[in-house]
């Protein structure tokens, strides 16, 4: 009780003084454990990976404790995430689907599958678009299982080739470790849960199956 009520008055302490770190945030993949492997009978069925789409909602204006706040895709400008009016905003050094697009080819090729660039010459098709790319709210208290939210969510089809219909699907997510609210929260925040999100594909209920299929 006594640690919860220490955090819950220095995250007070960060909310009350209504400072926002003003800056951009490198937010990008790095797996740091070894690669999966997907089992031999699937083969290596070849991928065509169509550019991630943004659907996430454009950012509106939404008052916090007498603090104009936005948070989602601003119109005018792809890597801006978060803006606090007077006070502060935070950018990623790539616009979201750029850095999702990446993180996709990344672990595609850890799993052994091959990026084809010509779409007719794949066995399959995936399709991404961004639902979530937010920073960690900033009424949360970083306290676990009251901030364990959702900042990264990608909706995910798997279409084989010459059909229209996809032959899987799927939602990957990912959310934060628990870090005070500081630069490196919001940092270290969206690269664990950029990470927790991705590396949930290979283990997502169906996706390996889906994969076997792309090639009968």
């Amino acid at each position: 009780m006594k640690k919860l009520i220490c955090i819950f008055s220095i995250s007070l302490f960060f909310f009350g003084c209504g400072s926002t770190w003003d800056g951009i945030i490198n937010v990008s993949y790095h797996p740091t454990d070894p690669p999966a492997h997907l089992p031999t009978s699937i083969g290596r069925p070849s991928l065509y990976l169509t550019p991630v789409k943004d659907n996430r909602e454009i950012a509106l204006k939404e008052d916090v404790r007498g603090n104009t706040v936005r948070h989602g895709k601003f119109e005018e400008d792809p890597t801006l995430i978060y803006s606090k009016e007077g006070k502060g905003l935070v950018k990623t050094t790539k616009p979201p689907p750029e850095i999702i697009q990446e993180a996709l080819e990344i672990e595609i090729r850890r799993l052994g599958i091959e990026i084809i660039k010509d779409k007719n010459l794949a066995d399959g098709a995936l399709k991404a678009s961004i639902e979530k790319f937010n920073l960690p709210r900033v009424s949360t208290i970083p306290y676990p299982k009251i901030n364990h939210v959702t900042l990264i969510e990608v909706h995910l089809e798997l279409y084989q080739a010459g059909l229209e219909k996809p032959v899987w699907g799927g939602t990957i997510k990912g959310a934060p470790r628990f870090f005070l609210k500081t630069q490196m929260f919001y940092e270290e925040g969206l690269n664990w849960s950029l990470s927790m999100a991705i590396k949930g594909l290979h283990i997502y209920p169906g996706f390996t199956e889906a994969l076997a299929s792309l090639r009968k």
